[in-house]
């Protein structure tokens, strides 16, 4: 059964799961990593579908000359990276 949002191909909300391991190595650099650690499955809901993403942006209130060029410098950034 799918919500009226979703068109018959869409998945909505799926169970998910990933399985980490190695923390002994991501937490103590003293420790490397084996093929003997033990994975630990992390359950979480992911979303599969088609989306429309809206983003908004404000800079600063005032527009002092200094300020204002590094917000500008950021803005410019955020843009390109959000086209990548």
């Amino acid at each position: 059964m799918h919500p009226d949002s979703l068109g018959p191909t869409d998945q909505g909300l799926l169970a998910d799961v990933m399985t980490p391991h190695h923390q002994k190595w991501q937490t103590d650099e003293n420790v490397a990593p084996t093929d003997f650690d033990s994975l630990i499955p992390v359950p979480f809901l992911s979303v599969a579908g088609r989306f429309h993403v809206a983003v908004c942006w404000q800079g600063p209130e005032h527009r002092q000359a200094e300020a204002w060029t590094k917000w500008e410098a950021w803005t410019k950034r955020a843009l390109e990276l959000l086209k990548a």
